[in-house]
């Protein structure tokens, strides 16, 4: 696992794998991420996927809205919870975001004020 650093309007969260780091989630509840391509990581030699993992990333790929980080574990690693619908059942996933490459974060839009 390595270090995230992820940027959301001026603010700056590096997400550390030092557990001393632990964020509160007031401080990453906008945070959100979108899954853009399969990771770079899993096309490696030796490297080993299950099919579900492959198959509920394919799912996430297909999403139009991104999804949002849920938490952030004391290793600094970010985790997201998508719910799914599967042959007319609903699925609960959790997914911790350990790969560098085959997402990108997504900075919220800014609410425009008048007055």
């Amino acid at each position: 696992m390595t270090n995230f650093k992820l940027k959301t309007g001026a603010a700056v969260f590096h997400l550390a794998k030092s557990p001393r780091r632990i964020f509160h989630p007031a401080m990453h509840s906008r945070i959100s991420v979108r899954f853009i391509s399969l990771p770079e990581e899993w096309k490696q030699p030796g490297y080993v996927i299950h099919r579900e993992s492959k198959a509920f990333m394919k799912r996430m790929l297909g999403r139009k809205t991104p999804v949002r980080v849920a938490m952030i574990d004391e290793f600094g690693t970010p985790w997201i919870f998508a719910n799914t619908i599967e042959r007319g059942r609903r699925h609960y996933h959790s997914w911790a975001i350990t790969e560098q490459t085959g997402w990108r974060m997504v900075v919220p839009r800014m609410k425009k004020r008048f007055g």
